[in-house]
């Protein structure tokens, strides 16, 4: 699998049929679908690989940028209950543009 570039909504369009890492706060998750809010604001779609169940309230997804902008899963992580979006979309921004060599 090809490395996953850290994303928010925004900046998905940049990367159709590419690998990234999207976090964002869980809405709504009824297999195979779930609904993510945004770091950036907004919701991105998802569409959950077999047999995912998400555990906390915040999640990083693993997957390929669909068309549409869905992203299509591939796993998931956990990422709790008390997450800052606003201080991981900052991270995402630094990472994307003035530090881009250290998350290469």
């Amino acid at each position: 699998m090809e490395p996953a570039v850290r994303v928010n909504r925004n900046s998905l369009r940049e990367y159709v049929g590419k690998n990234v890492r999207f976090v964002g706060k869980v809405v709504r998750c009824s297999y195979p679908v779930a609904i993510l809010d945004a770091p950036d604001g907004g919701q991105v779609q998802v569409q959950m690989s077999d047999g995912a169940s998400y555990g906390s309230t915040f999640v990083e997804v693993i997957g390929e940028v669909n068309q549409d902008l869905s992203i299509r899963e591939f796993t998931f992580n956990n990422f709790g209950d008390d997450f800052d979006l606003a201080n991981y979309n900052e991270m995402v921004a630094l990472a994307s543009n003035q530090f881009r060599e250290l998350f290469a």
